[in-house]
């Protein structure tokens, strides 16, 4: 898998985060690498799709917690479009 460069654009999927179309580069790759964690959802969930993302993006830190939310809710429709097809 072809893994994209720090300014490649194709690479770039959007998450909303307060409101606010944010730009995160990975995203997909972040949520494949946490789907092969053993975790059950709830905050483990939470905290390993922030530290995934956080690899390849900067996160404020007092906007984590809503990063959090909104990465746990991108990823459960993830699984979820998986889970159909």
């Amino acid at each position: 898998m072809r893994r994209p460069r720090c300014c490649d654009l194709a690479g770039i999927e959007y998450l909303e985060v307060h409101g606010r179309r944010v730009g995160v580069l990975g995203l997909r790759e972040a949520f494949e690498a946490v789907a092969c964690l053993p975790l059950a959802g709830g905050r483990g969930l939470a905290v390993a799709l922030l530290e995934e993302v956080k690899r390849r993006n900067w996160i404020p830190k007092e906007e984590e917690e809503a990063y959090a939310q909104a990465l746990v809710e991108a990823y459960t429709r993830w699984r979820m479009s998986k889970a159909k097809s």
